[in-house]
């Protein structure tokens, strides 16, 4: 099987890397919000397949952490 030239294998391993970097966006915005940053919404993924967070920052900017 392969999906946009990955074969199976491959499909499996990009998906393992998403999970890993997924478990950063998680710690990142834990991170934030132990700092006192409010949490808008998050971590989710969204419906077109983003995984992020949006934290609320000073002077009412927002960060999205995205992958």
């Amino acid at each position: 099987m392969s999906y946009d030239g990955l074969v199976s294998n491959e499909l499996k391993e990009n998906t393992t890397k998403i999970e890993h970097v997924a478990m950063y966006v998680d710690e990142l915005t834990q991170i934030l919000k132990y700092d006192g940053y409010q949490l808008i919404s998050g971590p989710r993924t969204t419906g077109d397949g983003y995984y992020e967070s949006c934290i609320a920052v000073i002077e009412g900017n927002r960060i999205e952490i995205t992958i």
